[in-house]
């Protein structure tokens, strides 16, 4: 009866051992699925943040060559003005009658210098905010990523 209840006993722990070592190996391969979700994780943050300063020096770079054009187009408003200020005082020597019209055009030269800066200040707020969106979505696909790999 002993021999019995020993193999009896045996056989019980041999079927626990397979249990626990079925338990290790399905451990170790979730384990495994876990670090290459973990890695695909990593290596997906690292694209997604990548590209999200490429994008971000792309924009930069537009928006830099778009305030450099504005900024021209100031610069050249500003000498068409000074150009028709200093028309305007020689046809007021001369035509007294013409003045109003040589205010006019100053007054509408100013106008376009204020619309150039307003224009200026609106792509670069419009770029801020574009980047803004850029580095929150980043911020959002990081906390995706950590929240899977955790």
């Amino acid at each position: 009866e002993l021999r019995e209840a020993l193999r009896a006993l045996r056989l019980e722990f041999e079927a626990e051992q397979r249990v626990v070592s079925d338990k290790d190996k399905e451990r170790a391969e979730l384990s495994g699925q876990l670090q290459q979700q973990a890695e695909e994780g990593r290596r997906r943050f690292e694209e997604l943040a990548l590209a999200s300063a490429e994008h971000e020096a792309r924009l930069r770079d537009l928006a830099t060559k778009r305030v450099a054009h504005l900024e021209e187009g100031a610069a050249e408003s500003r000498e068409r003005a000074e150009a028709a200020e200093g028309e305007a005082l020689e046809v007021r020597r001369r035509v007294g009658r013409l003045q109003d019209g040589a205010t006019e055009l100053a007054a509408a030269l100013d106008a376009n210098v204020a619309a150039v800066r307003k224009e200026l200040a609106a792509a670069v707020e419009q770029a801020s905010a574009s980047a803004e969106r850029q580095a929150s979505a980043a911020a959002g696909a990081l906390a995706e990523a950590r929240r899977q790999f955790e």
